[in-house]
């Protein structure tokens, strides 16, 4: 009897350690959580807008990590560029944007290439205008960019 109560105890143990672990890759960053096509760039200064759809622009969020990737094959422009990333609720910070290569990721130093996506510096703060199942809005100082969940 005492065994079996000792076998009893060690399983509600056990069960109960494995519910309560502390897991460091479940994240709260929910919906924003995937896969987002830029589909529009609003330049906030001058009111232009640049449709971007056509240009095969997808940005995934996972765990601490934000990856531009350019599908459009503009030689001159990195195929993929990373940034960690802190999320508020309401707002998103992209910083410490690094380079992909094939061998090796390189830390990016100017902001230059990074216009492109629509992204201003090496660190930027956006305001979440938007965040549902289907769409991110972002709105930064200069910007605003318009996504489809992909």
């Amino acid at each position: 009897m005492k065994k079996t109560y000792a076998f009893i105890l060690l399983v509600i143990c056990l069960l109960f350690s494995c519910m309560t672990s502390c897991d460091d890759k479940h994240n709260n960053i929910g919906k924003l959580c995937g896969n987002w096509q830029l589909l529009q760039i609003d330049t906030l200064k001058n009111n232009n807008d640049c449709s971007m759809k056509d240009k095969k622009i997808f940005m995934a969020i996972q765990l601490k990590l934000v990856c531009f990737t350019n599908y459009s094959n503009m030689k001159n422009m990195p195929r993929q560029i990373f940034f960690r990333f802190h999320y508020t609720g309401d707002s998103l910070t992209l910083y410490s944007p690094y380079v992909n290569h094939r061998t090796e990721d390189t830390p990016l130093q100017a902001a230059d290439t990074l216009r492109y996506y629509g992204i201003e510096d090496t660190t930027v703060h956006y305001a979440i205008e938007a965040l549902d199942e289907d769409k991110l809005v972002l709105r930064s100082n200069n910007y605003k960019l318009y996504f489809r969940n992909y």
